[in-house]
């Protein structure tokens, strides 16, 4: 509305001619849109700049989160390798420990040998052995698995059947002893077990 009434005022007072206005006001508006288009060329080279701002930012975080990435890496690399060393180091560790306890069952099995012309000493001493082994084997948490009762799949694995009057699954004999480590089976006992 502004740009009509500015034409009009400018025909009426204007003495050179309405195409001298024309030309005038042709000028304005071509100015009018070279500032247009330079503001908007403005604009772009801002968002442009913006973005190329926010590129660089980008890429500063990125390699940043990248280097960052790296070093979690060869920390957890590290790690790894230190708690392997560490666990083999309490293996070997704890295989010496039961060696140096077993050592003692050695020493008493030689006695026994050096005995062995002798019968009653000779059986005593392996009955002593037996008894100091078995004693070793609680104290690290091993125990012996129950066959009295009945079959139990998860302890006892049935190697023989016998026809019996008892209830099917009782168990009649021991074969080979089972154990227990810590309460898990380390080795099922081998039994015979009834069958009707």
């Amino acid at each position: 509305m502004f740009i009509v009434d500015l034409i009009s005022t400018i025909i009426n007072k204007t003495p050179l001619g309405t195409g001298t206005c024309f030309q005038f006001l042709f000028l304005i508006m071509t100015e009018k849109k070279e500032l247009g288009k330079e503001k908007k060329d403005e604009k772009k080279l801002e968002q442009k700049s913006q973005k190329e701002d926010h590129h660089a930012v980008c890429s500063c975080k990125n390699l940043d989160l990248t280097r960052t990435a790296q070093y979690v890496q060869a920390e957890f690399e590290n790690y790894k390798k230190r708690v392997d060393r560490e666990k083999e180091g309490f293996t070997q560790f704890a295989a010496a420990s039961l060696l140096k306890d077993i050592l003692p069952l050695i020493d008493n099995l030689e006695l026994a040998i050096k005995h062995k012309e002798n019968k009653e000493d000779f059986c005593k001493g392996i009955e002593l052995t037996y008894a100091a082994f078995i004693s070793l084997l609680e104290s690290k948490g091993i125990t012996l698995i129950d066959t009295s009762g009945l079959f139990n799949p998860e302890q006892h694995e049935v190697l023989l059947t016998e026809k019996s009057d008892k209830p099917d699954g009782t168990i009649l004999e021991e074969l080979q002893k089972g154990y227990l480590l810590h309460g898990k089976v380390l080795r099922p006992a081998k039994v015979k077990a009834a069958k009707s």
